[in-house]
């Protein structure tokens, strides 16, 4: 059987000034509404997984001064200096500028991709101010979307045994784990909610989804969850003060 590629880097169609978006239709344009919602464009933004570069390009035309950190530079062709380093590697951020520390940092759909998510947050803790914010996102587990898939394929939403493979997705975090992994860092949740959905094709089928996730929003409401099938979920994180531990 022939090695597959890990491309971490999925080319799913959508743009931004040519620059491809390695996510799905909505949810860059999501983040960059809770950036502008809870960020200061006076202050650098650490953007972790920045991909090709299509929300730090965002980012800027909003007057954000962005930091972006990827994993190489094979598809970085902007102006904006990319700092290359490996998020799975120990002490990844010794690759930053010595001393450097950020109130705002986001990470979007990269923490799927970490071996060890504890750790990523506890290194994100590490670099955020207190009362600072960190937006994030990852595919919601828990949608309507990935519970039909689980039923009918044995498998989550964007968590198929080739997404494993072909895009590097291998630790599924369900939002509420996602908060209480960030809580052991000091980290409290401020937003938690879903964007992104799926097309349906035929009416037949946009029926049935339509009453069978109608159904299940009987018994699945989780008063913290705003839009509980989204097919990624955003949080937005601050850290907790000394006098707020």
């Amino acid at each position: 059987m022939p090695k597959q590629e890990i491309t971490h880097r999925d080319h799913l169609g959508p743009t931004y000034k040519g620059v491809a978006i390695h996510a799905l239709p909505g949810l860059h344009e999501q983040v960059y509404q809770f950036a502008l919602e809870n960020f200061e464009t006076g202050l650098p933004v650490l953007e972790l997984g920045a991909g090709s570069g299509a929300l730090s390009l965002r980012m800027r035309d909003g007057g954000f001064s962005v930091v972006p950190v990827d994993l190489d530079g094979n598809d970085w062709n902007l102006d904006i200096p990319l700092i290359e380093a490996n998020l799975n590697e120990e002490n990844w951020q010794k690759k930053l500028p010595a001393g450097m520390r950020f109130r705002q940092i986001v990470a979007i759909e990269v923490i799927e991709h970490l071996e060890n998510p504890s750790g990523f947050f506890r290194d994100i803790s590490s670099l955020l101010d207190e009362g600072g914010c960190l937006i994030l996102s990852t595919p919601n587990v828990c949608s309507f979307h990935s519970a039909y898939a689980l039923m009918k394929r044995g498998e989550l939403a964007l968590f198929s045994p080739d997404d494993c493979i072909t895009s590097g997705h291998i630790s599924i975090l369900p939002w509420w784990m996602l908060q209480h992994l960030a809580a052991r860092c000091g980290l409290a949740v401020a937003r938690c909610e879903g964007v992104c959905e799926i097309p349906v094709a035929g009416p037949l089928k946009k029926l049935f989804v339509r009453l069978a996730a109608r159904l299940r929003a009987l018994v699945y409401r989780p008063a913290e969850f705003v839009h509980p099938d989204g097919l990624n979920v955003v949080l937005v994180f601050r850290k907790r003060t000394a006098g707020n531990e």
